[in-house]
């Protein structure tokens, strides 16, 4: 289901209470995401989201997660006729590996930002979100991008910021997409059972249970989905 922000916020509640994360810590980095948006000049949401809206809505939106490896000739065909293509973090880099460029990237910037950043320049649309834990990549890495940039926050967001709901940067995406009206959502490179060669975590029990709410939050999505 499409989730309001007033339906979002007590499921995001839960989480915080499960992983024990502080509200406050996360208000205090969507704010500093503000500020680094706008001292680079990044701070121009309202054209960002038209774009993503008119590269999403009504059509096959492909989101490529943390374990994609080396694509066959069906999933390339699928992804290069997706109205758009969205990657998950890490994913970026399997792809660029096989010189595939996403539409999309969607990032808390813990993986291989400088891929991520070479896809920017290419043309894809960074969606950049912040929470407790990631205030140190945010000001590394923010005022390296170039436009267009849209950030996003997992709790009631400040102006400029949006939240389409999610927890890990896969099903964020996910959730993105329906919230922007994707007809289906095409899912490759997604293993809930163990992390993918492009995700970069330093706990595997930590990492499990993340997985476990991405599979969780996915299956709350109405959009039809398809696995590959």
């Amino acid at each position: 289901m499409t989730l309001e922000l007033d339906g979002w916020l007590p499921v995001y509640g839960q989480i915080e209470e499960d992983f024990g994360y502080s509200r406050e810590r996360e208000r205090e980095a969507g704010l500093r995401l503000v500020e680094l948006l706008v001292a680079n000049d990044l701070y121009d949401a309202g054209p960002v989201l038209d774009r993503l809206d008119l590269l999403i809505r009504g059509s096959t939106v492909v989101v490529v997660g943390g374990a994609v490896g080396e694509l066959d000739d069906d999933h390339t065909r699928i992804i290069r006729e997706a109205g758009a293509v969205i990657s998950a973090d890490g994913a970026t880099t399997g792809l660029r590996a096989q010189e595939l460029v996403p539409d999309i990237i969607v990032t808390d910037l813990d993986g291989p930002v400088e891929d991520q950043l070479r896809a920017g320049a290419a043309g894809a649309v960074l969606v950049v979100h912040a929470h407790g834990d990631n205030v140190p990549a945010l000001q590394r890495w923010v005022p390296e991008m170039r436009p267009p940039i849209l950030g996003t926050t997992q709790i009631d967001p400040p102006e400029g910021l949006f939240n389409f709901g999610g927890f890990t940067d896969g099903d964020r995406a996910v959730m993105m997409a329906e919230e922007l009206g994707a007809e289906v959502i095409v899912l490759i490179g997604f293993d809930f059972s163990a992390p993918g060669v492009h995700s970069y975590h330093t706990d595997d029990d930590l990492k499990a249970r993340k997985l476990a709410w991405a599979q969780r939050l996915i299956a709350m999505v109405d959009t039809e989905i398809r696995f590959l």
